[in-house]
């Protein structure tokens, strides 16, 4: 509404806006500040944002103070004191409120000087330090342990790049940094652009960077994500920060052809360029003025940006404005050279890694998927993305030298190639823009010197459904019921787990429906920490014994009792085929056996199907190296245990015996 009221001058919808702002601030009015702090837990939107715009346009303190206890102060007040406690937190519920907070700052920057402090060390925690590749962050919705980045099907959801670029309007308005156009870029060109379908419009909730992976797309005219509404506002927000005035400055931000006029100033720019499909840019100047033309010289050069206007010249080493004072008139020409080269992005997990040229981040087209078994291109429910993956190429060499493992194939096209001596299939590996790849596996991020690891690739190829415990979305879309359950989260290492249990009473449970293969064997697949075991709550002891059910059918008894201490473990329970005969979906239920057991925590479920088993052979030689016995067993990939094999002891894995495929483990 106050949109609307914006670029409209709506007054109707500014009248219903305000209707709804001052019954917000009645009703919130005898409310303590605990209790709406207390409120502010969950997700709410930008309303702290809303009530600062009302401030702006009415001068009514109400509303800013209304602004203010719509705020929540356990997110901003470490910020403030320069900590990151962002791990675990559902990463779109936090960006709005970080941008309310600017928006508060702005209405009043001496009272909420703290306010600023916050959102610039927010923004730095989020795009250094929990960012992938293409600029998006967050995996299931949620932030990683500082040091993570995980890939998975739900990594970068879309609505969070959308609001970090709004919130870096915000920084850029407060100091002209180029480094945060810098990283607007990014994400403008390798997850905005290429989150829409180019034939149909249709958006994407996530984009997926697991390696050999594929983009999945809303069904239209059946889904409605809060994604498909900020995805319809991305293309008319592309031009959005490609200027900035302030003053006798004009920032040139972005490098779009394309039309500018400056009003105040009579002058007007029309931008030639490819870019960045070339690195030349032409400004022709129309209008006579006094004025300093600011044009932002990107991080990644490959050496110095040079500038032309007149007859000077101005150079840049990047990371900076270049500014261009001068009296302009009709006809005048800018002439910009911004050399760009391959470049390494080096992932914070050891061992992985992707390319860009420039500002474009490079991927590998790994073939279609038409008529891939089980791949689905379209859904209109989140929780039905499929994990079908195909096989990904590594490179062959070490970490130092990746940039000399490339060649040029079309820069005028973005070509580029990982050269066959440097991949493991022996071929060479092509790469284009991320951004133009759809309808296809693909992989951004390549392992270095070893491939993907087989048990997880195999695990997700095998997997008709499945459902993390994030209290979120992938739960409520999978029917959570429960009742005494708890859920909640804890990093280990670089990685963050999201966990339920139930406890407390003797009907105590909670569950799920997942989807199964109603003609096929299926699995369910439950994994758990390895340092669960008994505790104590309020004097009461329990232990973690509990039953699982399929529908009202006893499946199994579990025990948890510090297993694989500080470690999560895989356990795979076969699912009687009458129990799934003839049905889309099960009920899957976690229930304690009696009033002080426990059941969970449960970390993950799947239903999988049956292509997880594995060909083991095994070789033992004599002294001389000749063949002393040897045997072939079918065995489950969860069974493959690492090895160091010696001359008079081998043991490998292959994926059958008909495609003799060596299977890779993880040491």
């Amino acid at each position: 509404m106050l949109d609307a009221y914006d670029y409209t001058e709506n007054d109707t919808a500014y009248e219903v806006v305000q209707k709804f702002a001052d019954w917000a601030v009645d009703g919130t009015a005898n409310l303590s500040d605990a209790q709406m702090q207390s409120m502010l837990d969950v997700e709410y939107g930008g309303m702290n944002e809303i009530f600062a715009r009302m401030y702006e346009i009415t001068g009514d303190e109400k509303y800013l103070d209304t602004a203010r206890r719509f705020t929540h102060d356990s997110i901003l007040n470490p910020l403030i004191q320069g900590k990151d406690s962002l791990t675990g937190l559902h990463a779109n519920t936090q960006i709005p409120k970080i941008i309310g907070a600017a928006e508060i700052y702005e209405q009043n920057p001496e009272k909420y000087a703290d306010y600023k402090k916050a959102c610039e060390n927010f923004w730095n925690y989020v795009v250094n330090n929990r960012s992938y590749a293409i600029g998006g962050n967050s995996i299931a919705e949620h932030f990683e342990a500082e040091g993570a980045e995980t890939l998975g099907v739900k990594t970068c959801e879309s609505c969070n790049t959308y609001n970090m670029m709004r919130l870096s309007e915000h920084l850029f308005a407060w100091k002209h940094d180029s480094a945060y156009m810098d990283w607007y870029e990014k994400a403008l060109y390798n997850h905005i652009l290429g989150q829409q379908e180019p034939e149909t419009g249709a958006k994407m909730y996530f984009v997926s960077l697991l390696q050999g992976h594929h983009r999945v797309y809303e069904q239209k005219d059946k889904s409605w994500w809060c994604c498909t509404g900020t995805g319809m506002e991305n293309p008319g927000r592309y031009t959005r920060c490609a200027y900035y005035e302030d003053g006798d400055d004009l920032y040139v931000n972005l490098y779009m052809p394309g039309t500018y006029e400056w009003e105040e100033k009579g002058l007007t720019f029309t931008v030639e360029t490819t870019y960045p499909y070339s690195d030349k840019v032409q400004i022709k100047v129309a209008g006579t003025g006094s004025a300093n033309i600011n044009l932002r010289a990107p991080s990644w050069l490959e050496s110095d940006m040079t500038v032309k206007a007149g007859n000077k010249t101005y150079t840049s080493k990047g990371g900076e404005y270049l500014a261009i004072s001068n009296e302009w008139k009709d006809g005048d020409i800018i002439d910009i050279t911004i050399p760009m080269s391959v470049t390494v992005y080096n992932s914070r997990i050891d061992g992985q890694a992707a390319y860009q040229y420039g500002p474009v981040v490079l991927a590998a087209d790994l073939g279609s998927v038409s008529n891939v078994s089980r791949v689905n291109e379209y859904i209109s429910n989140e929780t039905k993305i499929d994990s079908v993956t195909t096989d990904v190429p590594y490179i062959v060499g070490n970490s130092s030298n990746l940039d000399k493992y490339i060649d040029t194939v079309d820069t005028d096209k973005l070509m580029f190639k990982i050269k066959a001596e440097n991949s493991s299939t022996g071929k060479d590996i092509e790469l284009k823009p991320f951004y133009e790849i759809h309808h296809s596996f693909y992989t951004v991020y390549f392992n270095v010197g070893n491939g993907v690891n087989e048990y997880d690739k195999r695990l997700n190829s095998a997997t008709i459904d499945r459902v993390e415990p994030d209290g979120q979305q992938d739960e409520l879309g999978h029917g959570l019921a429960s009742k005494n359950s708890n859920n909640g989260s804890f990093t280990s290492g670089t990685k963050t787990y999201y966990w339920r249990d139930a406890y407390g009473s003797d009907n105590a449970y909670f569950q799920y429906s997942l989807e199964v293969d109603k003609s096929n064997k299926n699995y369910l697949f439950v994994r758990y920490w390895g340092s669960d075991g008994s505790f104590t709550k309020n004097n009461v002891n329990y232990t973690r014994d509990f039953y699982i059910y399929i529908d009202d059918n006893k499946l199994a008894e579990q025990t948890l009792n510090n297993e694989k201490m500080n470690n999560a473990y895989d356990v795979f329970y076969e699912i009687p085929e009458e129990y799934t005969k003839g049905k889309d979906s099960v009920t899957v239920k976690f229930a304690p056996k009696i009033s002080t057991n426990c059941a969970g925590g449960v970390i993950e479920a799947r239903i999988t199907n049956d292509d997880l088993k594995c060909v083991k052979i095994t070789a033992d030689y004599n002294d001389n190296g000749t063949l002393k016995d040897s045997s072939i067993e079918k065995i489950s990939i969860e069974d493959i245990k690492q090895t160091e094999n010696s001359s008079s002891h081998k043991e490998f894995y292959w994926e059958s015996m008909d495609n003799m495929k060596p299977i890779i483990t993880e040491e």
